[in-house]
């Protein structure tokens, strides 16, 4: 992938939490939210980001858009650091970038219309007069499916789905490059989803905007995305190009991972192999792998060494023991 290809790069992303407990308000540990992340976005593409609970997927988005002030790493857009920016330039790039939150009705001020709604990033940014800004909500709503007549009413005369809808509509209206979408399908009804999901993909394509999304519906990212990266306990364990990944994903926790989802014929039997135990505290991660507790397939060094996230042939990295540098394996893993 040449750089001209990479609209965001993330390295060594991290992101640890103070656990405070006792009268006093003591530091009794740290929680490791993000622990050296490392992604890449293609311009123009989508990137699904994919793990269980907790691992640490909805940090990282508001990480990159620095929502949340990372540790350390860096994350360069279009070969920018936006780490090592000033708040200023921060303000500036966010035009750019644009976040869709989980839940459309908690993001959605209840005390605005959902004109003013969209129109509020065009207001901070300074962008158009007023009757201009109201041609481009319209504009706007028109596209994501709402009727520009209704920008008068409130957040709570709508569906849940049209209300993701205008929460797309604000992080569109300013013309970004990439929108990161963290679960935006996850407090919708199934028969709403797909519908919501054509949507953002009519937008890439319209407007060539990169995504980030991230979900735990592995169906919709394998339906939406052009990559998959796999995290688990804050690290990417696996990122190859969606169809291969599905198709033969490598690492033992993907495998599983996506075993896991049920069949559609509920007769079936479930012959997925069963992760081993529970998710280790983010307080206290295993050394060694992350995983090598619960793996099916671990050896001795699994618990010593962290294995590198390393390029194997055609575009996949993977972070574990079983492969070598071309992509072979020591213990029958396909």
């Amino acid at each position: 992938m040449s750089e001209g290809d990479t609209i965001l790069q993330v390295r060594g992303l991290t992101k640890h939490f103070v656990a405070r407990g006792g009268l006093l308000g003591r530091e009794t540990g740290r929680v490791r939210a993000v622990d050296g992340l490392d992604l890449d976005v293609r311009r123009g593409e989508t990137l699904g980001l994919v793990g269980e609970s907790g691992c640490g997927k909805s940090t990282t988005g508001r990480l990159i858009l620095r929502l949340i002030e990372p540790d350390e790493g860096s994350v360069r857009f279009e070969g920018r650091d936006i780490v090592a920016g000033s708040q200023a330039d921060m303000r500036l790039l966010r035009r750019d970038m644009q976040f869709v939150f989980q839940d459309p009705y908690a993001s959605l001020n209840p005390r605005l219309s959902v004109g003013e709604i969209v129109e509020e990033p065009l207001i901070v940014h300074g962008v158009g007069s007023p009757g201009e800004r109201r041609e481009r909500i319209a504009t706007t709503l028109r596209r994501v499916g709402i009727r520009p007549e209704l920008m008068g009413r409130y957040p709570h005369e709508f569906s849940g789905g049209q209300r993701q809808r205008i929460g797309i509509a604000r992080a569109l209206v300013l013309g970004p490059k990439l929108i990161i979408a963290d679960e935006p399908l996850s407090a919708l009804d199934v028969s709403v989803q797909a519908s919501v999901m054509n949507l953002m993909q009519e937008i890439q394509e319209e407007f060539g905007i990169s995504f980030i999304l991230i979900a735990h519906d592995l169906a919709a990212v394998e339906h939406m995305s052009h990559q998959v990266a796999v995290m688990y306990l804050g690290r990417i364990v696996e990122v190859a190009p969606a169809e291969e990944l599905y198709a033969a994903p490598k690492h033992p926790y993907t495998q599983i991972l996506l075993q896991s989802v049920p069949p559609l014929d509920p007769h079936l039997p479930r012959s997925w192999p069963r992760i081993e135990g529970e998710v280790p505290s983010p307080m206290r991660p295993p050394s060694g792998c992350p995983f090598h507790p619960r793996c099916p397939a671990r050896m001795a060094v699994c618990s010593v060494e962290r294995p590198p996230l390393q390029a194997l042939p055609g575009g996949r990295r993977v972070a574990c023991h079983l492969y070598d540098a071309e992509g072979s394996t020591e213990a029958g893993v396909n």
